[in-house]
């Protein structure tokens, strides 16, 4: 038997998020019957209470939860959702209220910095708030939308009281937009809020409905761009609203946590160590930078071109990133790897996602290799910024299962196939299965060869198997070093093309859900006989 599809269906949770030391209620969409179904929530200090009212739900945060994202799974005796993505925050958070779509009907944002949760509703709906800015103060807002798994493609645009855009944008990580705009005059302003469909339809029409969330956060305080240590451990900061040290920390909050960042993965492309300045002029092979680790460069003018230099050991894996626009710079780069002898080994555009490149690469031998950094659109200026980082890649593999719920009745088996992708030169025999299985439930190792690329497990329920409904662990481990594990998850990051229209995900709040499901059902109750 295959694995089978859980009863219950989460496709959103609207608002997203709560502040740390808040109650508010959370509306859940999908088919939740019957009500209130239970609920799983991962980490600690969050838990939902059903409302009298179906799909709703009171969300309560402790004052010391941890911050960050946490997933939300419902459950019952028949099976388990998706989960779905809530985020604790630090800064205090609120709610839209419609109606909302015009210049007159603008909520009003009494403080910053503050997270709003909003929702286009209906097609072409538009939400409007209104701020109160400083002249000579950068107002930044950002929105998360895509990377919640929001249906909407978001666009923010930043008004005058005539209705006239002063500022706005599109896409600035992934298909989130975020503005940052130098306040000419301190006043009133107002920042909207709309949408396209996402995955794009054939209509050219602002859309809506209930996948259409998003977290809006505002702030007129220090803002990071860019921490970087240098090998001797200087600190360099680059952003916004840091004229004087007192911006560091402001309202009570430090810096590094009043970003407010969705994503672990967009917080960890601000802090970078032994970050160095690339050495002007470094235009050649023969006045290359030498790479110690990693470097901060600028491609100044159309023509500028920075080679950097490295000696390699032997039979290493290496990667080369650039880090530009994922930070909101607006390059489109070109990374080139040579030999000693000027020889092009490998190159690459994009594969860092973003139009940022990495390249990843065995040396052969030990000696000199040289990197060159150009401009694939031959743009140049102050604002063409990137990293360079530097790292040696150890052995390793991914394991992946194809769903993150899965279902089993007494007496009956199930299969689950995990996928195996080995990088930078794994090749260890692996041992896959399922850990901490419940009373009743067993399942045989696999072994998996350098060559297999997939193995099934087969889960066998006795015909005594009690209900159950928990968590459940695959973990491969290597047959030669069992300190070396790996544990198997379902990716929720996907690349497809339909008709030509991307769909699924290059980033979410979590990348893979490593915290999968199983319930065992309950036995199927013989029939009476009939009377004659």
């Amino acid at each position: 038997m295959k694995a089978q599809e859980a009863s219950l269906t989460l496709q959103h949770l609207y608002p997203a998020g709560i502040s740390a030391g808040a109650s508010r209620s959370i509306r859940s969409t999908g088919k939740l019957d019957p009500w209130p179904p239970q609920v799983w929530v991962s980490g600690s200090g969050v838990r939902f209470e059903p409302e009298e009212k179906e799909k709703v739900w009171r969300v309560i945060a402790d004052k010391n939860a941890p911050l960050g994202p946490r997933l939300v799974r419902f459950y019952n005796n028949e099976g388990a959702s998706t989960p779905r993505y809530i985020i604790v925050s630090q800064t205090s958070d609120g709610e839209e209220s419609e109606p909302n779509d015009r210049i007159g009907e603008a909520n009003s944002i009494r403080e910053l910095p503050i997270l709003t949760h909003g929702r286009l509703n209906r097609k072409q709906d538009t939400d409007l708030f209104r701020v109160h800015l400083r002249k000579g103060e950068t107002f930044i807002a950002r929105l998360d939308a895509y990377v919640l798994g929001s249906t909407t493609d978001a666009i923010l645009r930043l008004l005058d009281e005539d209705n006239r855009v002063l500022d706005w944008n599109h896409d600035h990580y992934y298909l989130d937009p975020c503005i940052f705009y130098e306040v000419p005059s301190t006043g009133y302003y107002w920042v909207q809020v709309m949408g396209f469909p996402y995955p794009a339809t054939s209509s050219e029409e602002l859309g809506g409905g209930d996948g259409y969330i998003y977290r809006l956060f505002m702030s007129d305080s220090a803002y990071i761009r860019e921490q970087n240590a240098s090998s001797e451990g200087d600190l360099t900061l680059t952003g916004w609203n840091l004229a004087t040290s007192g911006a560091l920390k402001k309202r009570g909050h430090s810096f590094q946590s009043s970003l407010e960042l969705a994503t672990d993965f967009q917080s960890a492309l601000i802090f970078a160590n032994r970050v160095n300045p690339e050495i002007e002029p470094n235009n050649s092979k023969e006045n290359a930078t030498p790479l110690t680790s990693s470097a901060r460069g600028i491609i100044q003018s159309n023509e500028d071109v920075d080679w950097f230099s490295l000696d390699v050991g032997n039979e290493a894996w290496h990667q080369f990133e650039i880090q530009s626009a994922r930070l909101g710079y607006p390059t489109d780069l070109l990374l080139k790897l040579y030999d000693e002898n000027g020889k092009e080994i490998k190159s690459d555009d994009d594969a860092a996602t973003m139009n940022d490149p990495r390249i990843i690469w065995k040396s052969p031998k030990s000696g000199p290799i040289f990197l060159k950094v150009t401009s694939l659109t031959h743009q140049g200026g102050n604002n063409q910024v990137y990293r360079l980082i530097h790292s040696i890649k150890q052995p390793t593999c991914e394991l992946t299962t194809s769903a993150s719920e899965f279902a089993l009745k007494p007496g009956e088996s199930l299969e689950i196939k995990v996928g195996i992708e080995r990088r930078h030169g794994h090749t260890r025999t692996l041992i896959i299965q399922p850990a901490n299985l419940p009373a009743g439930i067993s399942c045989t190792p696999v072994i998996a060869d350098k060559n297999r690329k997939e193995i099934t497990l087969n889960l066998h329920a006795t015909p005594s198997s009690s209900q159950f409904q928990g968590l459940l662990s695959i973990i491969g481990k290597e047959q030669d070093d069992w300190n070396k594990t790996f544990l198997a998850g379902k990716a929720t990051v996907t690349t497809k093309v339909n008709n030509g229209v991307p769909s699924g995900y290059l980033d979410q709040v979590y990348r893979k859900i490593h915290h999968l499901w199983l319930t065992i059902q309950a036995k199927t109750q013989a029939k009476e006989p009939e009377e004659n």
